[in-house]
């Protein structure tokens, strides 16, 4: 079985951030965008790999949420909040959930 973890954020948390400015803007599905984190080569008993585990959602919820332009203070603004917005809504798997489920 493939240990994945899928983050989900909505359109609406994208417009701004990948936006430089309304004049700018394009349409953004009603689709939430996604990433898949695996974390089968994972033990998420051990501290590290949690933390490991810890790094990768933060890194695909940094490249689904984009970081905005470096001249748009606004856009980069929305951009980290809708990343820490994301970390936060990931529920990670406990490692006494993980011993049970084996």
């Amino acid at each position: 079985m493939k240990a994945l973890i899928t983050i989900l954020i909505p359109g609406a948390m994208l417009l701004g951030a990948l936006s430089p400015s309304p004049a700018l803007a394009e349409p953004v599905s009603a689709d939430p965008a996604s990433a898949a984190v695996s974390f089968d080569d994972l033990n998420l008993n051990d501290p590290a790999d949690r933390s490991i585990l810890q790094r990768r959602v933060r890194a695909a919820a940094q490249e689904v949420c984009g970081t905005g332009y470096s001249f748009d203070l606004r856009g980069r603004n929305q951009a980290r909040e809708c990343v820490a917005l994301t970390v936060q809504s990931v529920a990670l798997p406990q490692p006494s959930a993980l011993a049970s489920a084996e």
